[in-house]
Order: structure tokens, then C-alpha cells, then sequence
């Protein structure tokens, strides 16, 4: 079920809503009432926590504490950030509120009425934690506190539940909280032991990939080496910082330095090559091209393969089936590398440390910066060499690590080739 769809089914089953919360995100949650057929008449009010500071109405809509509330089994949305919301939902919960929702994801759902970027896409979890850096160096280490949870969860550490409380605590300024979020984070680690990783569910993260809500889940994905996720992609101006500045002013040298060490760990796994391919136009430049390319990145698993006509057009189709080169542009290409048999091409990895990943500009998927980079680069070396030269026919990479494994396994399954 999607967000979209969870939403609409919350709404339409319920027939009057209280918002918890009256800042931004209560303000965007009233919004998308408002555009949420049938849920206009039945939004009752806002609910605080005190009503100190805060306006008696806002539009039309009171005000109120939940003690003024006679039928608590009302939904009421909890409409704030995430370091208050398992505090309110306990408190609501002592109250007798009986239908109580968390509803800060659905406050995207009004970021994406205007956007013009696409909404949901898939995306590598390595990719995305490759995402989390800022200036070189890594922004979240957050989810490696949260990862440290899970391993003590299952008897891997004696240490991990004790820095994430301490952590929640500090990120919330309530020495209750720690506790409360650690005994929901079990329940969800859990949930994924008794019915997997949903993959319907959806993190939420930023234009710049950089993820904005969904730290538990992906420190779980990380755990259980979930390969794929489902992310919602949202305008935010916000910057969220969880650098290592930020534990080292709460969290002692000997705490640090198991955190550091976890990330050190953890970060092995997420670097991967970007598959390159040098087409038949430049056979003749192949072990320079290579050596070119070797003096910036690393370079290796170097194969060459020869394909007749039908096979080499087979073959070319069958590695744009990834990509959203349109089909025009895909005959174009082999007809100007019509002239350059037997057709020869060369495949090898390339190691670039940090592909530096963003966000394609017209369709759904991320690509790698240094990959677009290096392409332009060789192009622009070589265009001059190449008889009747079009755009892409010297040298192509994988936009990304889902491109190059696909990659990898299409030239392992081809049967019909001669590799030299």
C-alpha cells in the first residue's frame, strides 16, 4: 500500500480528526485535508499540549488541549517532528485516546502536489547511504548508532540500546524519551523479524538524496542487507546535520570511538565500481583510453568481446533496457557504429571511491556526477579520432551500481558472443 493509499484509507474510515500539533507540519497535514476528498468536514480542531503561545484558532479551527476532547476515539493526527511524537502518542494513549496516527509522512504528500521532480523512485541502499555525506565527510551517523541498537538486539553488543537512548534523549532534551523510542525501535525490529522489510514502505528523502525521514528502517535495511528501497522524494530547505561534531560535544572518546569504528565498518560495504564500455569506434584507442582512465580512478576486470551485427545490436539494446535513452536515439547511435566492424567492445570496472550520486533531471533514477564527468572527458579527447562522430558512441558507464550489476550479469549470461 502506498503512502497516498494509507492516507486516503485513514481518512475515509474515520469521521472526525483532530490535528495534534500547530507548527508547519499541522499547517501542511490541515492542507492536505483540505485537498482530500471528503476530509474537509470532518477536521474538528487542532489539539496542544498547552495552550500558552499559541492562537485560538487557526483558520476557522479551535484550539484545544486533548482534556477538552469528550470522544477520544476521534482520530487525532499527530502532526510534529519525530523526537516529540512518541511522547505525545504516549501521553494521548494514557488518556484513553484510542485512534491515535503518527502523520508526519503524510505532510510530503503536500510537497508533492507541485513538484517537479518524480515523487517515488527506487533506489540501492548503498547508493543511498553513499548519499549521506556533505562535503566529504558522512552527515548521519545517527543510523550507525541505530544500526549499533539492532546488534545489541540480537546479543551482538552490550553497548548499542544505551548509546541510542542517550542519543534520543539529547536530540529531544527529555531524558524520558530515549527510553520510550528504544522500546518502539524493538517493536519494529520485531515486526521485521516476524513479517520482513516492507517494501511498500517508503523513506522520505530530499532532491539531494539526502534522507529526510526513515533512519530506523534504513539501520534495519543496513542490518539485514536489504538490497532495494522505496524512497519519496520531497522539496526540503531544512538541513538535518548528525555529523560526528555533533556526538563528540555529548558522547565520551571511548563512545565515539565505537561509533567511528561501526561506521568504518559499515562503510566498506557500500563502495562499488560504475561499469564502463568502450564501443567499436575507438578499438583502436581501447588500452588507451583504459590507461587514460586509470591514472584518475582504478580500473579492472577488463574484458573485450566481438559480436556480428545481429548480436552487436541485440547486445546494445539489451544494456539500454536500464537506462531512458528513447528508442530513436538508441538506432541512431548504431547507425553511426554501423561502419566500425566486427564490433568490438571493451567492459571493465571502474572504483571511484564516492560515485557522488544526484538526482537525473527529466526521469526517475540517480546517476553518478564523477561518471558524467569522466564521459565527457574521454568524449572530448577522442571525438576528433572518430570518423563521423555522434554523440555516445566512444564511451558509456552505468548510471549507477543497479546499472553496472545488471551489466555484469548480461555479459555473464551471454551465450552467443566470442570474449577475446
Amino acid at each position: 500500500m502506498t503512502v497516498e493509499e494509507e492516507w486516503e484509507k485513514l481518512i475515509s474510515e474515520n469521521r472526525s480528526i483532530y490535528i495534534y500539533g500547530a507548527g508547519n507540519i499541522g499547517k501542511k497535514i490541515l492542507d492536505l485535508l483540505h485537498k482530500t476528498k471528503g476530509a474537509e468536514k470532518k477536521i474538528k480542531g487542532f489539539l496542544v499540549s498547552d495552550l500558552t503561545g499559541n492562537p485560538a484558532k487557526i483558520q476557522e479551527y479551535p484550539v484545544m488541549v486533548p482534556e477538552d476532547i469528550v470522544n477520544r476515539e476521534d482520530l487525532v493526527l499527530i502532526s510534529v517532528t519525530d523526537i516529540y511524537q512518541e511522547t505525545i502518542l504516549s501521553d494521548l494513549r494514557s488518556m484513553g485516546f484510542k485512534n491515535v496516527a503518527i502523520a508526519y509522512k503524510y505532510s510530503f504528500l503536500v510537497d508533492d502536489l507541485d513538484c517537479n521532480f518524480p515523487k517515488t523512485m527506487v533506489i540501492d541502499t548503498n547508493e543511498l547511504m553513499l548519499c549521506q555525506y556533505k562535503e566529504n565527510q558522512f552527515n548521519r551517523y545517527d543510523i550507525i548508532v541505530r544500526l549499533l541498537a539492532v546488534k545489541h538486539y540480537y546479543g551482538q553488543n552490550t553497548y548499542g540500546s544505551n548509546l541510542y537512548e542517550k542519543m534520543q534523549n539529547i536530540r529531544s532534551e527529555d531524558e524520558n524519551y530515549g527510553n520510550i523510542s528504544r522500546k518502539r525501535f524493538a517493536e519494529l525490529i520485531k515486526s521485521f523479524e516476524e513479517n520482513g522489510y516492507n517494501s511498500n514502505s517508503e523513506l522520505v528523502i530530499d532532491e539531494k538524496l539526502h534522507l529526510v525521514d526513515g533512519s530506523h528502517r534504513l539501520a534495519l535495511a543496513l542490518y539485514f542487507a536489504v538490497p532495494r528501497l522505496k524512497v519519496r522524494i520531497v522539496e526540503r530547505k531544512e538541513e538535518i546535520y548528525y555529523g560526528k561534531d555533533w556526538f563528540v560535544k555529548s558522547f565520551s572518546s571511548e563512545e565515539c570511538k565505537i561509533i567511528e569504528e561501526t561506521f568504518l565498518l559499515s562503510e566498506k560495504s557500500w563502495f562499488g565500481s560504475i561499469k564502463g564500455i568502450l564501443w567499436p569506434s575507438v578499438a583502436g584507442y581501447f588500452d588507451e583510453i583504459v590507461e587514460t582512465i586509470n591514472n584518475q580512478y582504478e580500473v579492472s576486470n577488463i574484458k573485450d568481446y566481438v559480436f556480428d551485427a545481429k548480436e552487436f545490436r541485440k547486445i546494445v539494446y539489451k544494456i539500454y533496457q536500464v537506462d531512458s535513452i528513447a528508442e530513436w536515439k538508441i538506432n541512431t547511435k548504431l547507425k553511426y557504429m554501423s561502419p566500425f566492424s566486427p564490433y568490438r567492445i571493451r567492459i571493465f570496472d571502474i572504483d571511484m571511491g564516492n560515485p557522488e550520486f544526484r538526482m537525473k533531471k527529466a526521469v526517475v533514477g540517480i546517476l553518478s556526477d564523477k561518471g558524467a564527468e569522466l564521459k565527457e572527458r574521454i568524449r572530448e579527447l577522442y571525438m576528433g579520432k572518430v570518423p563521423g562522430y555522434f554523440s555516445d558512441i566512444i564511451f558509456h558507464t552505468a548510471d549507477n551500481f543497479y546499472q553496472s550489476n545488471y551489466m555484469e550479469s548480461l555479459f555473464c549470461d551471454e551465450a552467443s558472443n566470442t570474449q577475446l
